[in-house]
């Protein structure tokens, strides 16, 4: 859509994200390759308390024809895992950089890039998360001039890290949450089983960073856990963990690397035990307890991933793979966490086509039945991070 503005606005000075309006405040389709047009949409969904809320989608309008003759959707969680709503994709998606968003609408799929962290930049409210990818997705296809034949629609999800996160949340909520929402497959990559599992990598290393937005995401829906949060740090220092508020993700990992986080805080372990906090962390922080995934699945790690170790993944996919989820799991013998995220895209695109366009109209390739789990050397980025 033309743009109404010389520049995007941050969403925490943006007043169209408490009044409903139909495209995006910029041209987004300035910085976007195959993309013919660009929307956000403002849409009702649930928090992490079954409250209701709301959130913010975008949604891309591919420039070619889908091979197959029927309309594909792709839900792409980008990992933004950050406490500054001005991080949101609605907003950061402007400066452009996101090939793989290109290439899915190169292949004629409309892609859906959701504001999954909500309003809040709730960060690790992962029940959020997942219920709010599930609601942007409603969002789309209740659009008749985006979804002309629902009949015939298929539609796939795909998160990396952070966005693996919400992916999975919302796989697992969706047979009781969205019944409605017909799902086809998802690709998982860099599966963050548990930011429990994540911290000890986190803490005092690279990725410091991502735990003061994680706490602040934790309580950001709060009163009480956000106040128990604020007496629980050190007044020396408070002012710098919260700085967090107004940094992005890259920021973060910036101003906090290789920072002992836990000397922020009086009393660390008293923060973690608060019952509301532990509450939140129970039913917020570990994937596989909400549900099963009802799709097709394509996990991809590197063996080496130092953010969360390739055990923990491998465990959940066993998991899944007892109750009958259809697996490809690949384990990339090349690279660190963030390399993954490069050398993952070429394989994730090849399960997306399988599962969106497939070899006839209406018809999808089949997955082998069961699970299959394989060590590859795959992709150019060999950094062990």
């Amino acid at each position: 859509m033309p743009g109404h503005l010389s520049q995007p606005i941050p969403p925490s000075n943006d007043p169209w994200q408490y009044s409903p309006h139909p495209s995006c405040s910029w041209n987004l389709t300035s910085v976007m390759g195959n993309c013919s047009a660009a929307y956000n949409i403002l849409y009702r969904t649930t928090n992490s308390y079954f409250k209701p809320a709301w959130a913010v989608t975008t949604v891309f309008i591919p420039d070619t024809k889908a091979i197959i003759n029927h309309t594909s959707l792709l839900s792409y969680q980008i990992p933004y895992s950050t406490a500054d709503v001005d991080g949101s994709p609605s907003y950061a998606l402007y400066a452009g950089g996101y090939p793989d968003i290109a290439a899915a609408l190169g292949q004629g799929w409309i892609v859906n890039v959701p504001d999954f962290e909500g309003p809040l930049a709730s960060l690790s409210l992962s029940i959020t998360e997942g219920l709010t990818v599930l609601d942007s997705m409603r969002s789309i296809l209740l659009q008749p001039s985006f979804n002309p034949h629902p009949e015939t629609t298929r539609t796939a999800l795909w998160g990396y890290s952070g966005g693996s996160v919400a992916t999975t949340f919302a796989l697992e909520f969706q047979a009781v949450y969205a019944p409605d929402l017909t799902l086809h497959g998802a690709a998982l990559g860099g599966l963050l089983t548990s930011f429990v599992t994540a911290n000890p990598a986190l803490d005092g290393g690279l990725f410091a960073g991502n735990l003061p937005a994680v706490y602040l995401g934790l309580t950001s829906q709060s009163p009480t856990a956000r106040a128990f949060l604020l007496s629980s740090l050190h007044p020396n220092n408070a002012s710098a963990f919260l700085s967090a508020e107004n940094r992005t993700y890259t920021e973060d990992l910036a101003f906090f690397q290789d920072q002992d986080i836990s000397s922020y805080f009086i009393n660390i372990t008293a923060f973690l035990s608060d019952p509301e906090v532990h509450a939140l962390i129970k039913n917020n922080w570990s994937i596989g307890w909400h549900g099963i995934p009802q799709v097709p699945l394509f996990v991809y790690k590197a063996i080496h991933d130092e953010l969360v170790y390739v055990e923990y993944t491998d465990e959940i996919v066993s998991r899944w793979c007892e109750v009958g989820v259809d697996i490809r799991y690949e384990r990339n013998t090349i690279g660190g966490h963030l390399a993954e995220y490069y050398n993952g895209v070429g394989r994730s695109m090849e399960f997306l086509e399988w599962i969106l366009d497939g070899v006839a109209e209406g018809e999808v390739v089949p997955l082998d039945s069961g699970c299959s789990v394989a060590n590859v050397t795959v992709g150019p980025d060999t950094s062990p991070i």
